[in-house]
């Protein structure tokens, strides 16, 4: 197992305590989250501790099953958010999704971004930080980047949210008008 960094650490361990208490704040036991997000009761409780590098999936997953329908990217760590109504239903839909429809929507929204931007494979690897075959595998959907790869792609090309629309996971840059 790879050692994390003091940052890896802490943007973890931010996005897991925002995690817990919004399911708090929804009233629901970790055990209901987790049937809700068809995973293991401890896999929610390891994320909430911040002692696991979950996968995107597995976090999405999660904030489905609380009815988030955008995420804010922090200089912390990720911040779901209830304050969309529309976000329930939407999250519903998500959590319903088989994981491999969420991990390919996911690496169809790095690639969009990575086409927007502009920048060829290894550059865009490079950047942020990753290997350009986790890159290349997560933009065909063969792989659900970890919570970590993926903070480090949206800092590196300073995305401010995630957002669930209809069935896609969108990453906005900030300053990116709305559509």
């Amino acid at each position: 197992m790879r050692s994390r960094s003091d940052e890896d650490r802490r943007v973890l361990e931010h996005t897991g305590r925002v995690i817990e208490g919004l399911r708090k704040v929804r009233g629901f036991s970790r055990e209901e989250v987790a049937e809700a997000a068809g995973v293991h009761p401890n896999t929610v409780k390891r994320v909430e501790s911040g002692g696991l590098e979950a996968s995107s999936l597995v976090i999405t997953r999660i904030c489905a099953a609380l009815g988030c329908g955008a995420v804010a990217v922090t200089d912390e760590g990720f911040l779901p958010s209830l304050e969309d109504l529309e976000g329930a239903e939407l999250a519903l839909r998500i959590s319903r999704m088989p994981p491999a429809r969420i991990a390919w929507r996911t690496g169809e929204s790095v690639a969009a971004l990575r086409a927007d931007l502009g920048i060829d494979l290894r550059s865009f690897a490079k950047q942020a930080g990753v290997h350009y075959n986790t890159i290349w595998n997560l933009e065909r959907g063969l792989v659900a980047p970890s919570i970590l790869t993926l903070f480090k792609i949206c800092r590196a090309f300073d995305i401010e949210a995630l957002d669930v629309e209809g069935e896609r996971l969108t990453l906005k840059p900030r300053g990116a008008p709305s559509q």
